[in-house]
């Protein structure tokens, strides 16, 4: 809009000058008129058509040609063709500057000048303005499209803590099917023989029934541990695991621990609580230890737990009970390496891999 003020501008300078220095032909008006028309049509319908600069460049070089009173429209046309990159039209409204008279040449070659200055400076900050306007518009369509994406990983993450859970739930069905439920089934079929048996066959009634209870007592141990695996991951810190090792007095423990513990997930905690807890259920039932080692560490890439008692350990192969597999199966779950032995007292040793995803197995080992 200011551009057309200072074209209209000219255009009332020249024509004052007209009636000013002469009287107006039907030439000057039909002039001033397709000036007129052609500033207000490329303003309002197509401000850079280039046809139509073109047009009013060839108008204003014609009537300065034809009167030299029309001269200072040619800085008019020498701003449009800079502003517009045409250079290649100023050679001509120079050509026609160069050979006015020298009460006009002064003036156009000044009018000129401050026209060529005025265009690199309005191009400039056009151009900034355009420049400022796309980065505005890509930097809008970035924000819409992380805006886009986090809510695409917001639900991603809904749905996966969706199927985690189902995951899990199936694990644990599957586990008291397979473990509780058959170990259950025998304990009732031996019942059912105890019975038939007890009168004819006491003590062999009575080996089976010692035998029953301790399956009994694993399969409530394994109940335990699963109501214990039911329990929301948020209630389980490193505190409960002090806690657990601090109120141990059965015998003597050695602890230490050394990290970062707020990296640990919450139930790769868990993990480490009910296998420490499993560990010292069975220096209590089995080792009969006088000493326990316990040390975590925790780094950025995993979390190694080391326990170990003095017990007497055992001489031939590990037995694969309920509690021991429970230790396996979790840090199975979780992605982690276990390593267990028992030449020398009880050792266990697992590692916990801190981005590990659940369910993925990296090694795990059984040592005699």
């Amino acid at each position: 809009m200011k551009s057309l003020y200072l074209k209209l501008i000219y255009l009332i300078f020249v024509i004052v000058n007209l009636i000013t220095y002469q009287k107006l032909s039907y030439l000057d008006v039909i002039i001033t008129l397709l000036l007129l028309i052609i500033i207000l049509y490329r303003d309002k319908f197509s401000k850079y058509n280039k046809a139509a600069l073109v047009g009013q460049v060839i108008i204003i070089i014609f009537a300065s040609i034809l009167n030299p009173v029309y001269s200072p429209l040619l800085a008019l046309g020498l701003y449009e063709v800079f502003f517009n990159r045409l250079e290649i039209f100023a050679l001509p409204i120079l050509a026609v500057a160069l050979t006015l008279e020298l009460e006009f040449l002064v003036w156009s070659v000044f009018l000129l000048l401050i026209s060529w200055y005025f265009a690199k400076t309005s191009r400039a900050l056009y151009d900034s303005k355009v420049n400022l306007k796309e980065a505005y518009d890509k930097e809008r369509k970035l924000r819409y499209s992380l805006e886009k994406a986090k809510q695409n990983l917001l639900e991603s993450n809904n749905q996966t803590v969706y199927l985690a859970g189902l995951k899990e739930r199936n694990r644990i069905a599957v586990r008291l099917h397979d473990e509780l439920g058959h170990c259950i089934a025998g304990q009732l079929f031996q019942l059912q023989a105890i019975k038939k048996v007890f009168k004819r066959e006491e003590d062999k009634a009575e080996k089976m029934l010692e035998d029953c209870i301790e399956k009994m007592r694993s399969s409530l141990e394994l109940l335990r541990t699963t109501v214990h695996d039911l329990k929301p991951k948020e209630d389980i810190n490193i505190g409960l695991v002090d806690n657990l090792i601090n109120n141990f007095n059965f015998c003597k423990i050695r602890y230490n621990k050394q990290g970062d513990f707020n990296q640990i997930s919450s139930s790769h905690l868990g993990i480490i609580y009910f296998n420490i807890k499993e560990a010292l259920t069975n220096v209590v039932k089995h080792s009969n230890a006088t000493d326990v080692e316990i040390s975590i560490n925790s780094n950025p890439k995993f979390t190694r737990v080391f326990v170990k008692d003095n017990g007497r350990g055992c001489q031939g192969n590990i037995k694969e009970n309920l509690g021991l597999s429970a230790i396996k199966e979790r840090v199975k779950y979780a992605g982690g390496t276990i390593s267990i032995s028992s030449e020398k007292g009880f050792l266990m040793v697992f590692l916990l891999p801190q981005n590990s995803k659940e369910g993925d197995v990296l090694f795990e080992s059984v040592n005699s």
